[in-house]
């Protein structure tokens, strides 16, 4: 029940962020597609330099799962969530 509340006010949080930002921030230009595409299978876009990635969940497997995604090129972690229970 405690994960449940936690995840409710992390969500809340993003959403009440997200409104905050202007418009034009929070959608993405479409990547080209070829002529006749209709799906997302095969779809491609430039590289990202950096690619930030988030955790929620950093319980008995989540430490060493975090620790292999920052051995790749590029990744940075930039949000971490997990309880500890005293």
């Amino acid at each position: 029940m405690k994960k449940t509340v936690l995840l409710f006010f992390v969500f809340a949080a993003l959403y009440a962020e997200s409104l905050s930002q202007p418009k034009n921030m929070l959608s993405f230009p479409e990547p080209h597609r070829p002529n006749g595409q209709t799906n997302a299978l095969r779809l491609a876009c430039p590289p990202l330099d950096t690619v930030r990635i988030g955790f929620i969940g950093l319980g008995e497997r989540g430490g060493s799962m975090f620790r292999r995604m920052l051995k790749g090129e590029g990744v940075k972690a930039v949000a971490l969530c997990g309880l500890v229970q005293a």
